[in-house]
């Protein structure tokens, strides 16, 4: 809680009029599913990134080798198989309501489709099938996803 108002995860203020819903216990065990699996989904792509850039700034380092390159890529595109089958996208993430795995996969996805990127030059999600980019703007809309863009604009801006 921050000055009166219950920030969700990712910044989102939970009192705005499209507020989360209390929902019943079956559609909450499919918002903490989708949460879940997009944690651990962006958990191995950061950690897999992280890796290959600290090899390459290590002088004399080995490079990551190819055996592993591709068991931490095969490790990726299990988890976006799980991610991929609790997405609805309809409009939401799990449905038809904003809910927290919303405001998780509007942090999650871009991150882990740029990590892939970097790291393999292409975004895993994207060959996947998983087209986030259209459900990105339109949960851009929202107030609260704006001044979350805003804040992290601000916040890389600072030296």
């Amino acid at each position: 809680q921050q000055g009166g108002v219950l920030r969700g995860a990712g910044g989102f203020d939970v009192h705005e009029p499209h507020r989360v819903r209390c929902l019943p216990d079956r559609f909450q065990r499919v918002d903490h599913d989708v949460e879940h699996h997009l944690l651990q989904l962006h958990a191995v792509a950061k950690d897999h990134q992280r890796l290959v850039g600290q090899r390459e700034a290590d002088f004399g380092a080995p490079a990551l080798s190819e055996s592993n390159a591709a068991r931490i890529r095969r490790e990726i595109e299990q988890k976006i198989a799980g991610v991929q089958r609790l997405l609805k996208f309809a409009p939401y993430a799990a449905g038809d309501s904003f809910t927290m795995a919303d405001c998780s996969a509007f942090n999650d996805l871009p991150l882990v489709g740029l990590a892939t990127k970097t790291v393999y030059g292409e975004d895993l999600l994207l060959a996947h099938g998983v087209d986030y980019k259209p459900y990105l703007k339109f949960i851009g809309e929202r107030a609260s996803a704006q001044k979350v863009m805003a804040e992290r604009k601000a916040a890389l801006a600072k030296p």
